[in-house]
């Protein structure tokens, strides 16, 4: 369990102080949500990188549909044993939660885990205090995706993910009560031919750049953003092509049931290699 710190509520954003061991250096991966069903913005990000003894996970939520308006402002320390920092920070909501995924690593950024934070909605869209639950999550490869649930009703917040050497992208669940959380990222495992690479050869930066043999940083197969809407989950990532010998990078979007049925899965790739793609983002409207 952990205490998540409502610090104050106005309309000029975040203010960092020191001596608190929560304050520091500035936000990091920034995502930006809009809750349809009951109106209000949602943003995350982290704060201090690298530094494990101040690191924190920060949630903004606005009072109304507004987003010049005012806000609740909310900041976590991301480690209470001051061991890790989180790297690449992604967020989801559904009826119950805002869900904060990241990748948790050290301050040399040697990978340990995945934690996923999970906060009580209506109560930080109420500007109250309040306490959420984190997973550690000792397994996960790459940062679990909690899915922004563009469906008021559903109970669930369902979240996909994949692991090193098992492209097939997978989908977990997260249900019970408000406190009382359960995760399941055993769902489904998607099914298919797997005709792409998680990661080019030798380091990350792979793609070409005009009037230099410096190569530009194209990440991984990591997965950025979840939607779901109707029944399905929307994400897209970055993939390497071909199998076997990656000679470019493209990018890559699913749309799959929440049984990990692939419904349709498309691409925007060059198969002459002249031109790269790398780090989406997806959005899909009604």
């Amino acid at each position: 369990a952990m205490t998540l710190m409502y610090f104050w509520t106005n309309s000029t954003g975040w203010e960092f102080t020191g001596g608190d061991g929560l304050g520091g250096g500035g936000p990091y991966n920034q995502r930006v949500l809009y809750d349809i069903g009951e109106e209000r913005w949602i943003i995350a990000a982290g704060a201090n990188p690298f530094d494990a003894t101040n690191s924190v996970i920060m949630v903004a939520v606005s009072q109304t549909d507004d987003p010049t308006g005012n806000w609740n402002y909310y900041r976590i320390a991301a480690d209470t044993n001051q061991v890790t920092w989180p790297d690449f920070p992604v967020a989801g909501f559904n009826k119950n939660w805002v869900a904060i995924s990241a990748s948790m690593k050290t301050e040399s950024s040697q990978y340990r885990n995945c934690n996923l934070y999970v906060f009580d909605k209506m109560s930080m869209y109420a500007g109250n205090s309040t306490t959420g639950r984190v997973f550690e999550l000792d397994w996960a490869d790459f940062t679990v995706v909690p899915a922004a649930m563009h469906d008021s009703n559903q109970e669930f917040l369902y979240l996909v993910h994949l692991r090193a050497g098992q492209p097939n992208p997978r989908v977990g669940v997260l249900s019970g009560a408000v406190g009382a959380e359960q995760l399941d990222l055993g769902v489904a495992v998607a099914q298919g031919d797997v005709d792409w690479e998680l990661q080019g050869p030798g380091d990350d930066n792979f793609a070409p750049q005009l009037g230099t043999t410096n190569k530009i940083w194209v990440n991984h197969a990591q997965l950025y953003n979840c939607l779901y809407r109707d029944g399905s989950l929307w994400f897209s990532h970055t993939i390497f092509l071909p199998t076997g010998t990656v000679t470019r990078s493209a990018v890559q979007w699913w749309q799959m049931t929440t049984s990990a049925e692939i419904i349709q899965r498309g691409r925007v790739d060059d198969p002459s290699g002249q031109n790269f793609y790398a780090m989406p983002s997806l959005s899909v409207n009604k």
